[in-house]
């Protein structure tokens, strides 16, 4: 998962904690080396197939504090030509080659097992030296003329025992890992106490990234991945730049030549802070980045204003949700779940890009539609289930008028006795449930492309079941589907005087296509919850099979004050919690 946190700068960083154990069913072996003044220090093996899949995932969040980041635009030479090689021509040989992947981490899971050491999570994991072996290896993830479950990476993790020390670790273990590239020293400086001195004098005043209008978001992404790749060169000479403000400009002419478009709100925020300063120290003309919906302004008496943003465009796009996923995988492999929002043109385009990620990658059906407005938060809940659930993962992304996605990977264990995977996606628009998207993916010894039947549901109906005493918790559901025009149950709204409660609770039920449990102790203990549960498992998955024939999907959240699962739906049904 990437998390997005702030410092005491309030400057945007992006920290990326992994899960091995859990996303990719696996445990590195390590050692612990020493302890230093920085911290823990381990020696640990990655096996080339894990660290491919974690760049696929997360791509330049790994490299925040990589100065080398810069170079592998302009120096693709020898050095990645000779990795590539080793990968391609003797995988075998790649352990004893390489030189591995130096890297900081803030925290690290050690568990035992037969007395050797093995990590099972890593938190706030930087990549300080490595990248190009990183990319490498994932150019080569799909390349069937490679094997790479013979590629393995040495890795070192310094565990940090106080944060505030990173960027000084980070430039220590950058220069003693790159003394021999010939990189100049003036490259690999993170700035100087009076350099972050300087540049904080200039640092607009933090703002609400919501405030933020889509008329400037637009003037953003109106740039060229060569104009970010020529400001990070520039900036990186100036004193009043931070490294971590150089390598997000660069990263942004990676996020456009890639995607074009810089991949989320957050980012976008912060490069709009970055083309203030370069306006204020001379890199853009004023007439060139004009922000005139939302800057910070520095008046004549030299102190930073801020004008009045603007409201936000309440306009709504009709966005396809489309999804990409393999028809047919192997045992003790990945499989990729893609999930796009695109406006209705960019269909081929979207395709075309799941299927750089995974070449045997299919669009899953139709699209399903839906009506968003800029800043819109759509949740993607995955759950894959064989006879039992086997998987359930969230993700988020925001919607702002672009192309935008999010990944899941899965891995088929070797002994896993079913012979297909059932997997169902639920979007919900800022909270509330609006359609799923549900396909199968058989499991073979051989895999091959075919088109198997493929559903899509987009919601019509919605019950809301919960208790009483719930209702300040889970009303904001019951807004959300009337604001999105969705029919929807919820007692309040939707009962008047004179009538029948049961027969008119059995009735939509009846007649729903989605039915949410607010489950809780509350819900527990309430009679009318348990009947409209009772009620809906009657139309529901398993009860109905399969899951394609059945009229009703169940959505069912935990909340507070939170209660055992209910036993016939522990082994089907992911709670979530909110």
């Amino acid at each position: 998962m990437v998390m997005v946190k702030k410092n005491t700068d309030m400057e945007e960083r992006t920290f990326v904690n992994i899960d091995f154990a859990t996303s990719y069913n696996t445990k590195l072996q390590c050692i612990k080396v020493n302890s230093t003044g920085w911290g823990d220090v381990y020696m640990a093996i990655i096996p080339g197939t894990i660290l491919g899949m974690i760049f696929e995932q997360y791509r330049e969040a790994l490299f925040e504090n990589n100065t080398s980041t810069f170079y592998q635009y302009k120096r693709k030479g020898n050095i990645e030509k000779g990795i590539l090689k080793t990968i391609r021509k003797k995988p075998d040989l790649f352990f004893s080659c390489n030189n591995g992947l130096s890297t900081i981490a803030s925290e690290v899971d050690i568990v035992t097992v037969d007395g050797i050491l093995h990590i099972t999570r890593i938190n706030n994991w930087k990549i300080i030296n490595g990248a190009t072996t990183t990319v490498a290896i994932a150019a080569s993830l799909n390349n069937k003329k490679v094997d790479l479950n013979k590629v393995f990476v040495p890795l070192k993790i310094c565990v940090t025992r106080n944060s505030e020390h990173e960027n000084s670790i980070s430039h220590e273990i950058f220069i003693s890992a790159n003394s021999q590239s010939g990189l100049p020293s003036s490259d690999t400086i993170i700035g100087s106490c009076a350099c972050e001195s300087v540049a904080a004098e200039y640092e607009p005043t933090p703002i609400d990234i919501q405030e933020i209008p889509w008329p400037l978001i637009e003037e953003v992404e109106s740039y060229e991945p060569d104009f970010w790749f020529e400001l990070a060169s520039w900036a990186k000479d100036q004193p009043h730049f931070s490294l971590s403000e150089c390598n997000a400009a660069f990263s942004y002419g990676v996020m456009k030549k890639r995607n074009g478009h810089i991949s989320t709100y957050k980012q976008a925020h912060r490069a709009i802070r970055i083309l203030e300063k370069a306006k204020l120290f001379g890199f853009i003309n004023e007439e060139d980045f004009d922000c005139c919906t939302y800057s910070p302004r520095v008046d004549e008496n030299g102190e930073l204003g801020q004008d009045t943003p603007k409201a936000n465009d309440e306009t709504y796009d009709v966005v396809y949700s489309s999804i990409f996923s393999p028809a047919e995988v192997k045992r003790k492999s990945y499989m990729l779940i893609q999930v796009f929002l695109h406006l209705p043109e960019e269909s081929e385009e979207v395709l075309a890009l799941a299927q750089e990620a995974q070449k045997n990658a299919e669009r899953r059906g139709h699209p399903l539609q839906c009506k968003l407005k800029h800043g819109d938060k759509v949740d993607i809940s995955l759950n894959i289930s064989g006879e039992k659930l086997l998987h359930s993962e969230k993700k988020s992304v925001s919607w702002f008028g672009v192309k935008t996605n999010c990944t899941f990977s899965y891995y088929v264990p070797k002994d896993i006795e079913d012979e297909e995977l059932l997997c169902v996606a639920i979007l919900s628009v800022n909270g509330a449930p609006i359609g799923e998207m549900q396909f199968v993916t058989k499991i073979v010894e051989t895999p091959r492309s075919f088109h198997p039947e493929v559903y899509t549901r987009k919601y019509n109906k919605i019950f809301i079941s919960y208790a009483h005493q719930d209702e300040s918790k889970v009303k904001f559901i019951a807004q959300t589907c009337k604001a999105v025009g969705i029919d929807y149950f919820f007692d309040r709204d939707y009962l008047k005087a004179g009538d029948i409660f049961p027969l008119e609770i059995e009735k939509y039920i009846n007649s729903a296509d989605l039915f949410i449990l607010c489950w809780s102790k509350n819900a527990a203990k309430s009679d009318y919850v348990q009947k409209e549960r009772n009620l809906a498992l009657d139309r529901a998955y398993p009860k109905v099979k399969p899951y394609e024939k059945a009229p009703l999907s169940i959505c069912p959240l935990s909340i507070e004050p939170r209660a055992e699962i209910p036993e016939d739906m522990k082994s089907v049904y992911n709670f979530e919690q909110i």
